[in-house]
């Protein structure tokens, strides 16, 4: 997709959407060199969240958009973060499961863990960011991380 679209199209997007934190710098490549940008993406939790929540409301683009992305991130299959709270198989979760769906967005790289996406039962809608990040020259924290994004998973459960 981004092969069709390009870059600038892409940048075009992100800017009319007020994102000015968030943005996809380059392909996924499994080595970075010299030449390329030093990473994928950068992200705001704040900006990410809004984005969220603007696809849950039908309010991102068009409601044809906001359901074609819903659609979309209710197939990601990385439940290791804050959706591991719900307990879903990460294969067949498009559907609603004890009445609570959740679609989401996981990157990780580096020193980074972060998961975007919202939480609905019956009518209600909760739309979250969760990034943590560290020093890759620290002790790795990753299990203290992902035992705390599930504990956020746990509360958005209770919220919704």
């Amino acid at each position: 997709l981004l092969k069709r679209i390009g870059f600038q199209r892409l940048n075009d997007l992100r800017a009319a959407l007020g994102l000015t934190s968030t943005a996809l710098l380059d392909y996924v490549r499994q080595h970075r060199g010299p030449d390329d940008v030093p990473t994928l993406s950068t992200g705001s939790a704040a900006e990410l969240s809004s984005l969220m929540s603007k696809i849950a409301r039908n309010k991102l683009i068009s409601q044809a958009v906001s359901g074609q992305l819903r659609t979309w991130l209710a197939t990601g299959v990385d439940l290791s973060m804050v959706a591991s709270a719900f307990g879903f198989d990460p294969l067949a979760h498009t559907e609603s499961d004890r009445g609570y769906s959740v679609y989401n967005k996981t990157g990780t790289d580096t020193g980074i863990r972060a998961d975007v996406g919202t939480v609905q039962h019956n009518s209600s809608l909760l739309s979250y960011a969760v990034i943590a990040n560290w020093e890759a020259s620290e002790p790795d924290p990753r299990d203290t991380v992902l035992v705390t994004m599930n504990a956020i998973g746990k509360r958005l459960r209770d919220l919704v």
